[in-house]
């Protein structure tokens, strides 16, 4: 399989678990002064949103990408996935990258680092391409060397080994 057919099979794989038009939020009851609904989700439809709001949540889920909760976590970047493909103008590209490329390089959990680089190839950061460009050579896993060298090829539109 060439590099080019193994990203789009990772961006499609992504589409299916993070680019749809309405997202759900977990909530915390102190946020509504101890009301939030039943199941604790917020249903969240990006497209017919103002767009001062999809900032102020986008600048909630870069936050959140510090949480120690995975399903914190990863709910996080998957908003953000979705929100610097559709909306780029609604998160600070230069915070969340620098954390996406953080959860790239510590993260034990190799799920993460993949949708961490997922995260990177959609916000686009010259400067974290760069810095991957660099550190892909010390991947200790070849599935996560593999799929960043994917994220490069489609960035640079060179090979990086």
């Amino acid at each position: 399989m060439t590099t080019k057919k193994f990203f789009t099979a990772l961006a499609l794989l992504a589409c299916a678990f993070t680019y749809t038009a309405n997202a759900q939020l977990a909530l915390s009851p102190d946020l509504f002064g101890g009301f939030a609904p039943a199941n604790n989700v917020l249903e969240v439809e990006y497209t017919n949103m103002n767009a001062d709001i999809r900032t102020a949540l986008g600048k909630v889920q870069t936050g959140r990408l510090n949480a120690t909760d995975t399903q914190t976590k990863q709910e996080a970047m998957q908003h953000v996935i979705y929100l610097a493909t559709y909306y780029p103008e609604a998160i600070n590209a230069r915070r969340a990258a620098a954390r996406l490329y953080e959860i790239y390089r510590l993260d034990r959990n190799e799920s993460f680092r993949l949708m961490a680089l997922a995260g990177l190839h959609a916000i686009g950061s010259e400067n974290a391409m760069r810095q991957l460009s660099q550190d892909v050579r010390l991947e200790g896993s070849d599935r996560v060397r593999r799929t960043a060298n994917a994220v490069l090829v489609d960035y640079f539109d060179v090979e990086v080994n």
